[in-house]
């Protein structure tokens, strides 16, 4: 079982077994992270209107992104509504409504870096931690496992343009399969954790 987002397949399903939920909260705060998506429309386009419709229709679509909307009056959109499952929407609108509360901790979003590749190293590392917290096992064990995996695959993926700088669509659609590839070949289990991000 993987480190899950909230826009993992796994939960778009009522049937799924896993639920989101926020950070613990403490006596002074409820603490808060998460990465924020915008648009910037450029002061020298010849268009800014249309830019503007353009960006208010992405936000009022929620179908065209798997995140949680920005206006709350999409919340409860049908277009959200059949995107996620019921626990993902009861997050959704429980952070909506804490964000108002004075103690709503906002906390600094570490993005991830070094592209496709750190974002599966760190599902490795995700695993050993769900390991060592669901089932118990030995954390130095589950992270020597993960090292090891790392280690292999980035030895598997060097010199890969793992930023994807400068590529095509379709040259960065290669590219991401031979990462995928890579992955999988060292640990199989990552089939099943990449879902549909794997062609099969």
């Amino acid at each position: 079982e993987s480190f899950l987002t909230l826009n993992d397949w796994r939960l778009q399903s009522n049937a799924t077994p896993y639920k989101p939920v926020l950070f613990p909260r403490s006596s002074a705060a409820q603490p808060f992270a998460a990465n924020l998506a915008v648009g910037y429309i450029s002061a020298s386009t010849l268009h800014p209107e249309a830019c503007y419709r353009l960006l208010q229709t992405i936000a009022t679509t929620p179908d065209i992104y798997s995140a949680m909307p920005l206006r709350r009056s999409v919340l409860d959109a049908p277009a959200l509504t059949a995107l996620f499952n019921d626990d993902v929407l009861a997050l959704y609108r429980e952070i909506a409504t804490q964000m108002d509360a004075p103690d709503f901790l906002s906390l600094p979003y570490q993005a991830i870096s070094g592209g496709f590749g750190s974002f599966i190293n760190n599902m490795w590392l995700n695993v050993a931690m769900d390991a060592y917290v669901l089932r118990d096992a030995d954390l130095e064990t589950e992270l020597a496992t993960a090292q090891q995996f790392i280690d292999e695959f980035n030895t598997c993926t060097a010199g890969m343009n793992m930023e994807m700088i400068g590529l095509s669509q379709a040259e960065m659609e290669a590219l991401s399969q031979q990462i995928i590839d890579c992955a999988i070949s060292i640990d199989p289990a990552m089939e099943q954790r990449l879902g549909p991000m794997t062609g099969n």
